[in-house]
């Protein structure tokens, strides 16, 4: 077989060849936060009123490394910056982006929509439901620097931080917990 054959079959089919290297695009928002333009927008988010949203419009391209650019050049200041995208798709695959552009994946809280309409009183998927509230977890612990949100996500009412943080317990391998004392708790969360 002819190697650029060979090389387009393991292309095709996700393995890595010699063909195609992979690429660290980590030095980009590094490159970007030494541009006025990048500084300006940062201080432009830094000087707002906390809570009122700042609005920065860019080219989709451009938006990973801006805003882990951005959200590096704020993070001791600004505790945590919320990318609200129009689609769950479009949030997850901003989420992607922004770590492989260089964004720790530990602080970036990609926040999956209610598995329900707002009428109905139930989730019936517990997976999403897990990873919402851990999610959640992280933005109310402070563990996430980046939030990416739908604006249906976004809609969906939840618990105050406070309430989440109080509602929380640890446990670890081997302890003995009784479930009705666990319920209880939660339920009075």
């Amino acid at each position: 077989m002819r190697p650029d054959v060979a090389a387009a079959e393991a292309v095709d089919r996700g393995a890595p060849c010699a063909r195609s290297p992979r690429v660290n695009l980590a030095g980009v928002p590094r490159l970007l936060e030494q541009l006025p333009a990048v500084r300006a927008i940062s201080q432009r988010i830094e000087s707002g009123r906390p809570g009122a949203p700042a609005v920065v419009r860019v080219l989709d391209a451009a938006k990973a490394p801006l805003l882990v650019a951005v959200g590096r050049s704020l993070a001791p200041k600004v505790p945590l910056l919320v990318i609200v995208t129009a689609t769950h798709n479009r949030a997850r695959e901003l989420a992607e982006l922004l770590v492989a552009f260089g964004g720790d994946p530990t602080a970036i809280a990609l926040i999956p929509e209610p598995g329900t309409s707002f009428y109905e009183a139930s989730y019936s998927d517990p997976a999403q439901v897990q990873a919402r509230v851990e999610s959640l977890w992280r933005v109310a612990t402070g563990r996430a620097s980046l939030a990416v949100v739908s604006t249906r996500a976004l809609m969906q009412r939840v618990s105050p931080p406070d309430a989440l943080r109080q509602a929380a317990r640890t446990l670890r391998v081997g302890q003995s917990v009784r479930p009705a004392e666990l319920t209880e708790a939660w339920a009075r969360a």
